[in-house]
């Protein structure tokens, strides 16, 4: 159930590709070769420090950190991309 605190931050550092994801995907931005770079090397990063594989019970604590992960930039993007309506 309990992940070490390097895998949480590490897996928490990855906000910005989602971001960068996101942005591709719903508001058709194309990011610049100095972005691409980045990204290519994040997840040769993030290859190289979980090629040594997992323990069982990190499995779980990982998907929960995941979502919370996943929700941050998803929060993010919406409050962007939806403008709120003031009266």
């Amino acid at each position: 159930m309990y992940i070490p605190a390097t895998i949480a931050s590490f897996l928490l550092s990855l906000v910005p590709l989602l971001i960068l994801f996101m942005g591709i995907f719903w508001l058709r931005e194309i990011p610049t070769w100095q972005q691409v770079s980045g990204v290519a090397i994040s997840l040769a990063g993030g290859y190289l420090f979980f090629s040594h594989g997992l323990g069982g019970s990190e499995a779980v604590g990982i998907v929960i950190v995941l979502v919370g992960v996943l929700d941050l930039p998803a929060s993010v993007f919406w409050d962007g991309v939806l403008p709120v309506s003031r009266k």
